[in-house]
């Protein structure tokens, strides 16, 4: 006891952050189709990934990453929130045309997503490289995107034609 005295004690809390509540809904790795609504289809500018904030609060995604295996595909630029329940679109390029119902809609930063057709791992990190979210997609769909089922709240992906929509489309960005 009389030793455990000279030892000075330090009292303080660890918090655990709180991370944001975001999920890739949609991901459009091998089109075949327009859709950035451009009028051409490009095998680059037609590739994006829908990210949805699930949270009930805003998320400030300043200089947050969007990233493969490789390297960072986009960085996020300043002053983009994301309101509860909204998508940010990330095209591979600056060519699309339309409000894709309301999402904040962005290019890849580095001009292109470079998404691979037989699968990858793409992450959300933080600017400290923190990674906050993953997605794990096997490339097994050819010409349309792979989507929650059902959309937002669902935990497998499937081809977007045979999702639970009404339309048979083969993306909704």
């Amino acid at each position: 006891d009389a030793f455990a005295d000279l030892v000075p004690r330090v009292f303080s809390t660890f918090t655990i952050p709180e991370y944001p509540s975001l999920i890739f809904n949609e991901i459009h790795f091998n089109p075949a189709s327009d859709a950035n609504n451009n009028g051409s289809v490009g095998s680059v500018s037609d590739e994006f990934l829908e990210i949805i904030n699930t949270g009930t609060k805003a998320i400030n995604l300043d200089n947050w990453i969007i990233a493969d295996y490789s390297s960072d595909r986009h960085v996020v630029p300043a002053t983009t929130n994301l309101l509860p329940n909204q998508a940010l679109l990330v095209f591979g390029q600056n060519s699309f045309e339309g409000s894709f119902g309301g999402a904040t809609v962005q290019a890849a930063s580095t001009n292109a997503l470079s998404l691979s057709n037989s699968g990858e791992n793409i992450y959300i990190k933080s600017p400290a490289n923190d990674i906050i979210t993953m997605l794990d997609y096997p490339g097994d769909v050819s010409g349309e995107s792979i989507t929650l089922n059902p959309d937002i709240t669902g935990t497998t992906y499937i081809a977007h034609s045979t999702a639970d929509v009404d339309d048979g489309s083969f993306f909704s960005p």
